[in-house]
C-alpha cells in the first residue's frame, strides 16, 4: 500500500462540517479560514493584480 501524499490529520482539518441539517439534505463544508459570522473565500476579480488596485 503506497503512502498517501498528505497526512489524514491535515485533510481532517481543512472543513468543519455543519452539525445541524434537514433529513435529506447534504451537510455544509465551510473552510476553517473562513470564521463564521464572516463571508466565504473568493476569488478576486480579474484586473486586481495588487492590493493598491
Amino acid at each position: 500500500v503506497p503512502n498517501p501524499d498528505v497526512h489524514p490529520l491535515i485533510l481532517t482539518s481543512q472543513a468543519d462540517v455543519a452539525r445541524i441539517r434537514h433529513p435529506g439534505e447534504t451537510a455544509i463544508y465551510r473552510s476553517n479560514l473562513a470564521l463564521h459570522g464572516m463571508a466565504l473565500l473568493s476569488n478576486p476579480e480579474k484586473g486586481v493584480k495588487t492590493i493598491a488596485d
